[in-house]
């Protein structure tokens, strides 16, 4: 049995298609009791309006699309959960693409989100590539990016000062008397945070009449195990330090993680 169409909610409640159509976009032009007996209807047939369908008619489907690279991970899980309370708020529905490490699918899944006719993009911790940019400007809908800019293309952004941030965690822990400190950052070729984040840690110690040194610095990807990764390299082979830095949550629970906890307590590292 086929599902119910607003032609049938239309007849079901004796008035046009028009008026059926006013009603449930809660517009004006009908009398309240015409808008009771088309409510009635659609509750008696079960009718579920077609969003593909309704976006042709009034160009909106009320949808977001959201491009993400790991949504395992807790930051991004936070900004997924922001998104979506708010989208829903607003009436909004949300189409959530994992896009995998270095944006594997992104190209596949903004072909989709423009198939689908999404009324808007959010764009979060990745690079925008040109071709990406070049489809996004088919689709003609608004973008923001988040967690991530684009030096080249001039769209919205919410993003923190990665380099100031860096700068005054470093800071924090030469105020509390460290000077020897370590840093676990994010790969050397990610402009987009993990050089800012590495240049805040050396301006910081350089401000402070504190020498830098390459071998006090670990690398990562933003990861736990890559944190953990990092941490054993750095025991085993930097100079002594007495207070660590790391540029994500995750690698700082890497970092501290086993089975070097009795190590980190002998060295009095400040985590």
């Amino acid at each position: 049995m086929n599902p119910p169409t607003i032609k049938d909610v239309a007849k079901a409640s004796g008035v046009s298609v028009a008026t059926v159509s006013r009603v449930l976009h809660n517009l004006s032009g009908y009398s309240d009791k015409t808008k009771q007996k088309v409510l009635k209807a659609v509750e008696e047939l079960g009718y579920q309006p077609n969003a593909i369908a309704r976006g042709l008619i009034n160009k909106r489907t009320q949808t977001i699309g959201v491009l993400v690279p790991d949504v395992s991970s807790s930051f991004s899980s936070e900004i997924l959960h922001g998104i979506e309370q708010v989208a829903n708020d607003k009436g909004f529905s949300v189409i959530m693409c994992n896009t995998d490490e270095d944006g594997k699918r992104t190209l596949k899944y903004l072909q989709v989100l423009g198939e689908k006719q999404v009324d808007g993009v959010i764009f979060t911790s990745g690079s925008l590539e040109d071709e990406y940019y070049k489809l996004l400007k088919q689709m003609r809908v608004p973008v923001v990016m988040v967690n991530t800019l684009s030096h080249k293309h001039a769209i919205p952004y919410v993003k923190v000062d990665d380099r100031q941030a860096s700068y005054h965690a470093t800071e924090y822990l030469i105020r509390k008397g460290h000077c020897d400190i370590a840093m676990i950052c994010g790969t050397i070729t990610d402009t987009i945070a993990g050089v800012p984040r590495l240049e805040g840690y050396r301006q910081a110690l350089k401000d402070n009449g504190l020498e830098y040194m390459d071998s006090r610095v670990g690398y990562g990807n933003f990861r736990l195990d890559m944190g953990r990764e990092a941490m054993k390299k750095l025991l085993d082979e930097a100079p002594p330090f007495t207070a660590l830095f790391a540029a994500s949550d995750e690698m700082a629970i890497g970092a501290m993680g086993k089975p070097w906890n009795e190590d980190l307590k002998s060295r009095r590292i400040c985590r």
